[in-house]
């Protein structure tokens, strides 16, 4: 028989977890002139007949077919090779009897084994070829990282020298130079508030940016503590008094006349000086409020009146800080006036003032005062 094909290769033929029959096209002369191939991920596992498959048809012209004891994934692939022994055992005696058969068979192994060796040499160029496409690819990826390499390069130097310009350059008016975007940038101008948000905060043991205090932390005069929390302060009222005319059953008598008038001397005992704004800078006056004590002594239906007045030396510059006035009662009456406004202005400003009284007849009688204080609450705040 005569070898009229060169098809000595089979396949590649691709799995599917079921199929195990695979056919041959070209004819062997022996089971064991066949390799079978299974490739899986690039890695060849050749595979041994009567354990991973046997095979049938032996000496037929179009092949046969290999029968696998277990069926390639749907990852694997099954290539079947013609692969004939490289020796010669015919061996034909001198003057000898032999037959055509022999020396055939002994031509068509030959002709095989040339065949393997052409597809060995056409699978060599094939490999090489792709060797060298592997290595274009490799080469073509180097200079492409290359390429990336220096341009991102270049970006970080055109980068540096936009901050460096930036920084360089003179800077708005009340304004601050960072990166609030929240990734690499070059510096802009941002907002104080922006500028806060990037700082820490202040806590204990830390340095920081002072929390904010609330509109109530403010008004209640709160202070900052050391561990960063405002702490209202801590407020002492002490109470007081300012004694003008003592408590006393003999009265303070005033003038008839119908002006407003010092009744006695005009800065007698009667009058004290109030000069707290000298030494109590800074203290709060809580309340202040004048009880007075006295008789309008008002026969007719004309009132008499009573004053808290403050003045300076002389007596100059009275002013009447409250007023009292009754008319038709004879009747020794108590009478009370806020006067906190006035004696803290006197305190804020550090002025000294006498404390006295001024007061109207109705041209009849005068009124007569028994008593006259200011009852003080002074407030002190502390940590």
């Amino acid at each position: 028989m005569t070898v009229a094909s060169e098809v000595n290769r089979s396949g590649p033929y691709i799995g599917n977890g079921v199929t195990t029959i695979f056919n041959y096209g070209f004819r062997i002369l022996d089971e064991d002139h066949l390799k079978v191939i299974r490739t899986e991920a690039g890695v060849e596992t050749v595979l041994v007949i009567d354990t991973d498959y046997i095979v049938s048809d032996v000496g037929e012209a179009s092949g046969g077919q290999v029968a696998l004891t277990v069926a390639p994934t749907a990852t694997q692939t099954i290539t079947i090779l013609r692969n004939v022994p490289f020796t010669q055992e015919t061996d034909l005696e001198n003057q000898g009897a032999y037959f055509a058969e022999t020396i055939e068979a002994a031509l068509d192994l030959a002709v095989m084994r040339d065949q393997e060796l052409s597809e060995r040499v056409d699978r060599s160029d094939s490999a090489a070829t792709a060797a060298d496409r592997q290595a274009t690819a490799i080469d073509r990826a180097a200079a492409a990282a290359s390429v990336a390499a220096a341009q991102s390069l270049l970006a970080e130097t055109v980068e540096a020298r936009d901050i460096a310009v930036a920084l360089s350059g003179p800077a708005p008016a009340n304004t601050f130079k960072a990166n609030a975007t929240g990734a690499t940038a070059p510096p802009q101008d941002i907002t104080g508030a922006q500028a806060a948000a990037l700082l820490p905060v202040f806590a204990s043991g830390a340095k920081g940016v002072v929390p904010a205090p609330t509109a109530g932390d403010i008004a209640d005069g709160a202070y900052l503590n050391a561990a960063g929390i405002w702490v209202p302060k801590k407020v002492v009222r002490i109470p007081g008094w300012l004694t003008i005319i003592r408590h006393s059953a003999t009265s303070t008598n005033g003038t008839s006349s119908g002006t407003w008038a010092f009744p006695g001397n005009a800065l007698s005992a009667s009058t004290v000086m109030f000069n707290y704004g000298s030494f109590i800078t800074g203290c709060k006056l809580y309340s202040a409020r004048w009880v007075v004590a006295w008789n309008p002594n008002a026969t007719t239906a004309s009132p008499n009146g009573v004053a808290l007045a403050t003045a300076d030396s002389g007596p100059t510059n009275v002013v009447h800080i409250s007023v009292f006035t009754r008319a038709s009662t004879t009747t020794p009456v108590v009478d009370g006036a806020d006067v906190t406004a006035t004696l803290q202005a006197l305190i804020t400003a550090g002025t000294s003032k006498f404390i006295c009284h001024q007061v109207v007849g109705n041209g009849t009688t005068g009124p007569m005062i028994y008593s006259s204080e200011i009852e003080l609450m002074w407030e002190f705040t502390g940590t």
